[in-house]
């Protein structure tokens, strides 16, 4: 095995403190989705792209009391997500479709109303 093949995936970080960390990638079944919007100071491939439950590490901070936006990578596009559902007494309550149906929109159910009701039809993005 060549030098070359050894090292093919693997990455050295050069800290501030002078320490260089060599960082080997475990095979993966899947890759992530979405673009890293998020990083980890303390090991930078540690990332998450906002999308899905917080990493472990980004929940120990949250913990001690850090805001997300500490740990936002600069230039990292914004995660824009248009509203699908809104609530017609508020306008200021919407809903993308994604994750748990807020509490507006499940009292209206609850009452039998249905959710094609609430759909956005022209919204401008």
């Amino acid at each position: 095995m060549s030098t070359t093949e050894r090292n093919e995936g693997r990455r050295l970080i050069n800290r501030e403190d002078g320490v260089v960390i060599e960082f080997v990638p475990f095979p993966s079944q899947a890759t992530p989705k979405g673009e890293a919007r998020y990083r980890d100071p303390a090991n930078p491939l540690n990332t998450w792209s906002g999308r899905g439950q917080r990493p472990s590490w980004l929940a120990a901070y949250v913990e001690q009391g850090r805001s997300i936006e500490e740990f936002a990578i600069p230039g990292a596009p914004p995660r824009v997500m248009t509203a699908r559902y809104r609530d017609p007494a508020d306008p200021g309550n919407t809903w993308t479709g994604y994750g748990r149906r807020p509490t507006w929109l499940l009292t209206y159910l609850e009452a039998g109303r249905k959710l094609e009701e609430f759909e956005v039809t022209n919204e401008r993005s």
